[in-house]
């Protein structure tokens, strides 16, 4: 009897060992990935500023000199660069960031459009001044895309505990404990 349970022992300890190894096995790699995904991220979010940057310089080197062709096609591969990497941050399943990546698509067509829609691939007149409606529009779409781009980064990296604080709140509010 006793040889009986000392078997039973041990064969729910390596069970038991076996279970705790997938279980480890299967938590590190969520964790690996989910660490890659927002490596990914800010090194895309990164770019994405430093694009939006330099193009946002350029415009106004474009837009303040005499019309040069060779910029304007610079300025149009950055604007398409920049939109690739904006369609494809890799942001996960979170609802708020993905709501925050389309608003920054929508964001920088205006600020593409505020680029190019005047005073550009024509033989416009000559430069404009430092305080041109056009360079005060671009300023602004640039700054607005530049803070769309913080609200994804808060999004995607918020604490796991606030995940699931947030997770038992919304919870809360759609089972109310005074109806039960």
């Amino acid at each position: 009897m006793v040889a009986h349970l000392s078997k039973s022992a041990v064969i729910i300890g390596i069970l038991i060992a076996i279970g705790g190894w997938i279980a480890t096995h299967y938590l590190s790699r969520r964790r690996d990935k989910e660490n890659f995904r927002l490596e990914s991220l800010k090194a895309d979010l990164k770019e994405v500023s430093n694009l939006l940057e330099l193009i946002t310089n350029c415009s106004y080197i474009y837009h303040t000199k005499r019309r040069d062709e060779i910029l304007e096609l610079k300025l149009i591969s950055l604007l398409k660069r920049l939109s690739y990497r904006l369609q494809n941050l890799p942001v996960g399943p979170d609802p708020a960031a993905n709501r925050a990546v389309e608003n920054s698509l929508d964001l920088f067509i205006r600020f593409k459009q505020a680029i190019t829609e005047s005073h550009f691939f024509d033989e416009h007149i000559g430069p404009l001044n430092k305080d041109d409606d056009i360079l005060v529009e671009i300023n602004i779409k640039s700054s607005e895309l530049e803070q769309c781009l913080f609200e994804i980064r808060n999004h995607c990296y918020k604490p796991s505990s606030y995940m699931i604080i947030n997770y038992w709140t919304r919870f809360d509010e759609q089972y109310p404990p005074d109806k039960y």
